[in-house]
């Protein structure tokens, strides 16, 4: 295959695993920079839309049959690169394993919190923060200082601060509200300084590792200044992730959660564009997991250029290995699998066959036998505005 890299990073670690990943496997890459292309919209009622890539001052137009897959990383200028990579994808018909719309979602802290627990994903309590006069209240439903601060976006641990006093809190919300800017104030569940990403390629976890904070740090993030140490996740914890990386829509995701100390994780956040130092803790590579992703994806979807939006893994399977495991992994999907409403949804219509009409606008049609069936019609009905 011919693969289109779109990434800023061209000399990064995680950039030159992927390349001798997909090298390894006869594949042809190019790594083309976001800020090097220029989208062009045609006046034409047919189309004609196209890309072009700066080439020593000469605008060269990429041709649709040139590259099998764009594969995006994108970390800095995101909103941008997922505007190219959309045109890429639907305007022009270079066919993709990662929605835009994923890395935009994921990019969100609080739209990712949000989505996880509409999947039933076990969160800190959070709370947007735009204005308004009622901060004490705010800190109390969350359960009182200290308290974590976020902005919605933001990476590496960047943006992120504990307040341990409400006088702290009153100071930092005021300032951001006078500037304009929503912010997260979530719960402080103390972990240790400890964290865990994982990465989930494909619907499955492909490897896994603990992040350390630094003395007197409560962010274990490695670029600042954290370390990773090889670590096992649970069976709960390794479905949690998957979840997660489900809730957002993106098939290759680094999921970050904590473990209290009472033992319960908690889905910490989503990323797109997750860095590979996993690789050099755990000895596992998450880039050669990808590329076998990356061919199954382009098997199953990429070779119809007509249905790029086609969906991207197999969700049906992937929710029912998940209920499959109720049982094992109670404590991560106890709010779909005990909620007594579906319960009694299910023993009102059970055997019965329901039509209804899936996120992208098809009609479908499944038989309710178990919770899974319902799961199933759940998560293709849930539509993302």
């Amino acid at each position: 295959m011919n693969i289109l890299l779109l990434t800023e990073s061209v000399d990064s670690y995680a950039t030159g695993s992927l390349v001798g990943a997909f090298e390894k496997k006869k594949h042809t890459v190019t790594i083309v920079r976001p800020k090097d292309l220029y989208l062009f919209v045609s006046s034409h009622q047919s189309g004609f839309d196209r890309v072009y890539r700066d080439v020593k001052g000469q605008m060269v137009r990429i041709l649709a049959n040139e590259f099998d897959i764009v594969y995006p990383r994108i970390g800095a200028n995101l909103r941008f690169g997922a505007t190219i990579l959309n045109h890429l994808n639907f305007n022009v018909g270079i066919y993709s394993p990662i929605p835009a719309d994923g890395l935009l979602m994921a990019s969100d802290k609080f739209q990712t919190t949000q989505l996880c627990s509409q999947f039933g994903i076990r969160t800190p309590r959070t709370i947007m923060y735009y204005g308004g006069d009622s901060v004490d209240q705010l800190i109390e439903k969350v359960g009182g200082v200290p308290v974590v601060v976020k902005q919605l976006f933001g990476s590496q641990g960047t943006a992120v601060s504990l307040l341990d006093s409400m006088q702290a809190v009153r100071s930092v919300l005021d300032s951001f509200a006078k500037a304009g800017i929503s912010v997260l104030v979530q719960e402080f569940i103390d972990a240790g300084g400890k964290d865990f990403r994982v990465f989930c390629v494909g619907g499955k976890v492909a490897a896994s590792y603990q992040r350390v904070a630094p003395k007197g740090e409560f962010r274990a993030n490695i670029s600042g200044g954290g370390h990773g140490i090889k670590a096992e996740i649970t069976k709960e914890e390794e479905y949690l992730c998957l979840l997660a990386a489900q809730a957002v829509d993106l098939p290759v995701a680094g999921v970050d959660f904590i473990r209290a100390k009472d033992g319960q994780p908690f889905l910490i956040e989503d990323n797109g564009n997750a860095g590979f130092h996993v690789e050099k803790v755990t000895g596992i590579s998450v880039a050669d997991a990808i590329v076998d992703f990356v061919e199954q994806d382009f098997a199953l979807h990429g070779k119809d250029r007509n249905k790029v939006q086609a969906d991207r893994r197999d969700t049906t399977q992937l929710l029912q290995n998940l209920t499959d495991e109720a049982k094992k992994v109670s404590k991560v999907i106890d709010p779909i699998i005990n909620d007594e409403y579906l319960k009694s949804l299910l023993a009102e219509h059970k055997g019965e066959t329901l039509d209804f009409t899936d996120r992208e606008g098809q009609r479908q049609q499944r038989q309710l036998k178990s919770l899974s069936d319902l799961v199933y019609i759940m998560s293709q009905t849930f539509k993302i505005q």
